[in-house]
Parts: C-alpha cells; structure tokens; sequence
C-alpha cells in the first residue's frame, strides 16, 4: 500500500518538480536581462538550481530515477545553453566597461573636463569612444561626429573639424549652433529642413558650402543617420563630412573649359559657315561671270575660222584651234572645280548603294561612245555598300574613266572592278578596286595623284585637269573610307578604296 502510494506520490511529484525548474530557470534569466543580478549571482543561482535537481532526483521513486536523470541532463543542457549565450553578452559588456574606464583616464589627458561632461549618452556603457575609435577617428580627413538626438548638443566631433571647418573643436562643443553659422547664407534653409527632417528619421544627406574665419568658402557633403535605442526612440545621431573643394574646383575648371571649347566651337561653325558662303559665292562667279567670256572668246574664235578661212595662213587657222580647245579646256576645268566644291558642301544621303549596278552602266554608255575600243571588262556582281548614291557614282566613274583612258595604247584592254578581303590589327575589311593593264606610275609618285591639278602625263598624251582623283579622294574620306593605289610603269595601275 506504501508503495502504491509512493508511486502515485512520485507520479504527482514529478510534473511539480519539472514545473518548478523551469519557472526558476526563467526568473534568472529574466533576471540576467533586465540587469537585476549580476553574472557572479547568476552562477549561485545555476548552482542552486543543480543541487534542488539533485534532491529531487534523490527524493522520487527510484523507478522513475533513469527518467528523472534524462529530464535533468536535457533541463541543464537547455539551462546551460541559455546562461552562456547570455555570459558572452554579460562579458562583453563587462570588458567593454574596463575599456570605457581606461578610455575616460585616456581622454581625460587629451579633452577638457567640459567636453567629457558632454560626452554622455543615454546608455553610461557608451559614454565614451574606445581608445582605437579614437586613435581611427584622429588620423581621418573626414569629419566624424556625434550628436545628441535634438541636435541641440555635440557629443564627440574628431580634430579634423578644424582641419575643414577652420574652427576649433572647444567652440562647437561650447555652441553646437556655430556649426549652423559657418553655413553659407543660400544654403542655410536647406540644411535647416533637412535638420528637422533628421530629428523625425530620415538620414541628412546634404551638399553645401560653409564659410571659414578667414572668408575662404568650401565644399563640404554630409551624411548623417539617426541610432535607435531597443525602445525604437532616436538616442544620438551619427554621421561623417567629407570636404569637396578639391573635386568642386576641378569641376569647374573642367566646366569652364567645356565652355571655352564651346565658345570655340561655336566660332570655328561660324568661320565655317562664312567660309562656305564665301566659296558658294565663288562657285556662283564662276558658273557665270567666268564662263561668260570664255564663251565670246570660244564664240569668235569659231567665227573667225569659218568667215575669215581664207584669209589665215595655216599658222593662224593653228592659233585659233588652239585658242578654241584651251577655252574648252578651261570650261572642262570650271566644271571639275565646281563638282569638287559640291562634294565638299553636299550632304550625305545614305543608302544601299550596288557598285556592281553603277559600273554596268558606265561600261555600257564608254562601250557606246567608243565602239572601236576592245576591252575586256570583269565586274564582280552585287557589289553592295551604304553611301550616297550620287557621290559614289562620281567614285566609281573617274575610276573607270581613268582606267579606260590610260589603256588606249592597248591592244586588248583589260578593266577589273571587283573586291577584297584585307587584314589589320583592328580586324578585317572590305576594299574595293579597279584594275587596269595600262600606262601605270612611279610608285615614287603616288603622293602626289590625289594632290588637285598634279599630274603624271602631260595633257597631250593624256587629256584631263587633274582634279578627277582629288574628288575621289574627298568624297571617300566624306564616307569615312581611304583611297590608295599602286602602279607599276607600263604595268598597270591598281586603285583602292574602303568605305
């Protein structure tokens, strides 16, 4: 009967015993928490707790003793767990106390006691900076500083301030409001607001001018943040200022630079545009006023030859023809000059421009002028590129023309308009060519046949104004191509350009 009843008073027991475990595991760790007792009073209780553990084991049924002895070891390990977590917070903050006290015996040789008395923040664990924030905070340009949650007070500011600011660190302890003072008059209201919007917890984020004693002006950015306390209420506010003068006065230096290069962009357009009028105006006078005379001089030259032929000797009837072709030449030239104007002043229109098409038709109408000409033509198909059509059609007809021209003295003329694969550093390209068997050049003077007017042959061998290749040039380099060629003396010639 004893021992039923033991039984049934053991069974009872054991819930009350559990119970009583964990409400006191709970009230020393609350107690831990809330700072009530110490660490060194925390371990008592632990030790107490083990040994009312122990009793209890001793005092139940040995039936239940194995389960009795589990539930201890599982209730110390949890207990365990919980007082050394919460033993490294309370040893930290021990240790961090020990070095807030060496820090205070530190900063009470370098500050006076004034600023120490300010130096207080709501938390005494955190009155203070360590000795290596200190030692971090003293050897930085920028500014860090601290201040109280209604910005009223100045709690820490490093000795960079009066490296910046030009003032000391006393004063702005003394008149937190000097700061505001030193602030440039134009963006004095703008720091204000972004000062009241700091207070409700929005992070100041602000560039802005202040004004040293001495009157210089610099370029200061600031951002400072808001630190909570565990109650979410704002307890000090924490930021660094950074002193952009250097960086503000190279960007106006590049600004202003900008803007005399503007100013001298805007001149050289000008020159330009007066250039241009002035060269419309000269292509203009010679359309007119020059072709106007050498139209008499053509006119009556002609006149005499038919009216007074019987009156000239042979010898005059050779001026006049003279005469004559030296005015056509000259009309030829005018026009040559004048084409060569318009592609230096027309505007590009780009399009699918087929090369191989432009070719064809310029083979056919030289084939109809001159029917007793055998030349070999070979022109590559679809030979596509982007450029203004017009312009290129001025590109590939001085080049066939030239290569039909130097290969009269052939007895089989052989013309190739085709296209190639180049390799450079920058990659491979296109280039295009024509092909001729004919007179060729003097590589020595290659330089000179896209110079206008230069020439290698004499007109009566050759007829031409040497102006043919200089368009060509012009109008490659306007499509942001290059024009090259090679020769050999009575070897041919061979002409190339990229696009």
């Amino acid at each position: 009967m004893s021992s039923d009843l033991g039984r049934v008073t053991s069974r009872r027991s054991l819930p009350v015993v559990i119970s009583i475990m964990m409400v006191t595991t709970g009230i020393v760790i609350y107690a831990l928490h809330k700072q009530v007792i110490s660490v060194e009073n925390a371990i008592f209780v632990q030790a107490c707790i083990h040994l009312f553990i122990l009793l209890a084991v001793i005092w139940v049924n040995a039936r239940y003793v194995n389960f009795l002895v589990q539930t201890h070891c599982l209730l110390k390990q949890v207990l365990y767990q919980l007082l050394s977590t919460y033993l490294v917070y309370a040893n930290f903050n021990f240790a961090h106390q020990n070095i807030n006290h060496e820090c205070l015996r530190l900063n009470s040789q370098k500050l006076n006691k004034t600023n120490l008395q300010q130096c207080s923040f709501p938390d005494s664990k955190l009155c203070y900076i360590g000795a290596w924030f200190q030692e971090l905070a003293n050897n930085i340009h920028e500014v860090f500083h601290i201040v109280s949650a209604d910005l009223t007070r100045t709690l820490y500011i490093s000795p960079s301030y009066q490296e910046v600011w030009g003032r000391s660190c006393e004063g702005l302890y003394e008149n937190t409001k000097s700061w505001l003072e030193s602030i440039y008059i134009e963006d004095q209201e703008r720091l204000v607001k972004a000062c009241d919007r700091l207070i409700h917890g929005l992070p100041l984020l602000e560039e802005y001018r202040i004004v040293r004693p001495n009157g210089d002006i610099r370029w200061i950015f600031t951002r400072l943040f808001p630190i909570y306390n565990q109650s979410g209420e704002i307890i000090r506010h924490v930021g660094i200022s950074e002193d952009l003068t250097d960086q503000k006065q190279a960007e106006i230096e590049i600004r202003e630079l900008n803007e005399k290069l503007e100013q001298g962009v805007q001149q050289r357009t000008a020159e330009l545009i007066t250039a241009n009028q002035e060269l419309e105006s000269f292509s203009y006078s010679v359309s007119h006023d020059l072709r106007s005379p050498l139209r008499s001089i053509d006119g009556f030259s002609k006149a005499l030859l038919e009216r007074y032929q019987e009156q000239l000797d042979e010898k005059g009837k050779h001026y006049l023809q003279r005469i004559r072709a030296s005015t056509k030449r000259m009309s030829e030239l005018i026009d040559d000059l004048l084409l060569l104007s318009q592609v230096t002043r027309s505007q590009i229109r780009r399009t699918q421009v087929n090369l191989s098409a432009i070719a064809q038709e310029i083979v056919q109408e030289l084939s109809e002028n001159y029917p007793e000409r055998r030349v070999n033509w070979q022109i590559a198909p679809n030979l596509i590129v982007e450029g203004d059509r017009r312009l290129l059609r001025i590109v590939v007809e001085n080049l066939l023309n030239n290569a039909w021209k130097f290969t009269t003295g052939q007895i089989t003329s052989q013309i190739e308009f085709n296209c190639l694969t180049l390799d450079s550093p920058e990659g491979s390209y296109l280039a295009y060519f024509v092909h001729d068997n004919g007179v060729g050049f003097d590589e020595a003077y290659a330089s000179r046949l896209f110079q206008p007017f230069q020439r290698l042959h004499t007109t009566d061998e050759f007829p031409g104004t040497g102006i043919g290749l200089a368009t060509v040039q012009r109008i490659i380099h306007r499509h942001g191509g290059h024009v090259w060629a090679n020769g050999i003396v009575n070897k041919g010639a061979i002409f190339y350009f990229t696009l």
